[in-house]
């Protein structure tokens, strides 16, 4: 949306705009760095655990938090991973008991 306004130039100039802006002054700069950094986290996160736990379309989850955000996908994420997690533990599977104990000293 903030792209493509006319006063924002088109889509080339909105995005470079819209970058320009993350970095205006030093409050917004360590605000979008903050952002930047839990984004990072939040992608490894959800890769590994992805994985760990057999979440399928984890891909789908990182997708939409660039372009959702990543306050929304990310609690849809442990949602899921804590479904993931209950069914694993309903159906006795050891390796997930193992790992989560592990997890946990």
């Amino acid at each position: 949306a903030f792209f493509l306004q006319p006063q924002n130039g088109g889509l080339v100039e909105g995005l470079v705009g819209y970058v320009s802006a993350l970095y205006a002054n030093p409050a917004v700069a360590s605000f979008t760095n903050d952002v930047i950094f839990y984004c990072v986290a939040g992608y490894i996160f959800m890769i590994v655990e992805g994985r760990r736990l057999g979440i399928r379309y984890v891909w789908v989850y990182l997708l939409l938090s660039s372009l959702v955000a990543v306050s929304v996908m990310f609690p849809l994420f442990l949602i899921v991973r804590q479904i993931k997690i209950a069914q694993h533990r309903a159906q006795g599977s050891p390796s997930e008991s193992v790992s989560l104990a592990e997890s946990h000293q």
